[in-house]
């Protein structure tokens, strides 16, 4: 799915990506949170090849649709009220 969307930049659609693999483990698999190392295996398993996955989801991050916590190996990853709104409008307009 998460490349369909060739009207986004490189950074916008991976970190839009990041945010359809979030709202599918939640919803899916019932884990809030994720491992920066699962998240990043997910994306390349999308196709992107982010270097450095905070650097990659910087803006949502600024917003507020992706938590962060935690540190290096320990850091995880999960929606925020609004992120799992904005996942779901994605998903939605994609449909």
């Amino acid at each position: 799915w998460c490349l369909k969307n060739p009207k986004k930049d490189g950074t916008d659609a991976l970190a839009d990506c990041a945010l359809i693999i979030l709202l599918t483990h939640a919803t899916i698999e019932q884990k809030l949170q994720l491992t920066s190392l699962a998240l990043m295996r997910s994306l390349k398993a999308s196709g992107f090849h982010p270097q450095r996955l905070d650097a990659s989801l910087k803006n949502h991050l600024r917003v507020g649709w992706i938590q962060a916590a935690g540190s290096r190996r320990a850091r995880r990853y999960e929606l925020s009220h609004t992120g799992l709104q904005e996942a779901q409008r994605l998903v939605l307009s994609y449909a």
